[in-house]
């Protein structure tokens, strides 16, 4: 079947201001989200403690997106989850906090099972566009084998990729070019939305269905 990517306005900087710092108390101050993730879980159980949530936190490097040890290209990456058996839950609870704090699920941009480089197939390799598609295809500690939250980008990067949207190239397929141009449209309005309010863009892959609250952005 694949991995079906989307991608979700972001204010980062609640994020950054509110959700990273939670995190970092183990969600302490937050026992409504602690406890609304274990509502999803298996007779309302989890492995996770506040201690745990705050150490791994507190691990993260200063993007809160790379975890030591953590390769999600490595061919052993079950290895790193044997030494780390939180893994699964964090990125199941990541996605739920970031989804009911900060993210917005409509609307939201389907990218398909090949993600979003897959549409702008011929992007310069030296342009701007292409660095920035780069960084947000990249897994992070919170993406658990491809799914969940994978990445994210600022709102300076997308007030970039508006300036360089021309340079988002794609391989000529004759016979759908139309296609195409919707697509390219519902990104560029994406884009533009996330500007008007100041956010950025999340990138999620295969998103639990718990995860989603209907925050929608106008």
């Amino acid at each position: 079947m694949g991995t079906w990517y989307s991608l979700y306005p972001f204010d980062e900087e609640k994020f950054t201001e509110t959700v990273v710092p939670s995190l970092k108390r183990g969600l302490a101050d937050r026992p409504d989200l602690f406890d609304l993730y274990k509502q999803t879980r298996l007779d309302h159980h989890t492995n996770l403690t506040t201690d745990i949530i705050a150490s791994v936190a507190s691990s993260l490097d200063a993007e809160f997106k790379s975890y030591p040890g953590y390769d999600p290209f490595s061919n052993d990456l079950s290895t790193f989850e044997k030494e780390n058996p939180w893994y699964y839950e964090w990125s199941a609870l990541f996605e739920l906090v970031v989804f009911h704090e900060c993210a917005y699920y409509k609307p939201e941009l389907y990218c398909g099972k090949f993600g979003i480089n897959s549409r702008f197939t011929d992007t310069s390799q030296g342009s701007v566009a292409y660095g920035i598609l780069g960084d947000i295809a990249n897994e992070t500690i919170h993406t658990y084998y491809t799914i969940g939250i994978v990445n994210w980008i600022t709102n300076e990067d997308v007030k970039l990729l508006l300036i360089d949207f021309d340079n988002l190239k794609r391989r000529n397929n004759p016979g759908d070019d139309s296609e195409h141009e919707l697509y390219d449209e519902d990104f560029y309005n994406l884009l533009l939305l996330a500007d008007k309010h100041s956010l950025g863009l999340l990138y999620g892959a295969d998103l639990k269905e718990y995860t989603i609250f209907e925050r929608q952005l106008n």
